[in-house]
């Protein structure tokens, strides 16, 4: 039951970071970065729901723990390489901290 509130709680986050990424962004912003930014969260996504989806399956909440934990890592890698190539002034850093 807590992995479940735990994968909502994650999804919730990703969803209001997708919803509000265009309108809290300037309006100087590289449509690319913004661009970036968006398809980091849609693969975070995916990768949770599909992580839950084998958990189901294969019955490991440890599997699904980690498994978790590497979706975001890779969710952070991205944004990380999204900022680096267009700069800190394409998104506040601060919408990705909880």
């Amino acid at each position: 039951m807590l992995s479940c509130i735990q994968c909502a709680g994650s999804f919730l986050i990703v969803l209001t970071i997708l919803l509000f990424a265009g309108g809290v962004v300037a309006e100087d912003v590289s449509p690319r970065c913004e661009a970036a930014v968006d398809r980091a969260a849609a693969h975070y996504s995916k990768c949770l729901l599909s992580a839950k989806a084998r958990s189901v399956v294969k019955q490991g909440k440890n599997r699904l723990k980690r498994q978790q934990d590497r979706c975001e890592e890779k969710f952070e890698r991205s944004i990380t390489r999204a900022l680096r190539k267009n700069g800190l002034s394409c998104i506040r850093v601060a919408d990705f901290h909880r």
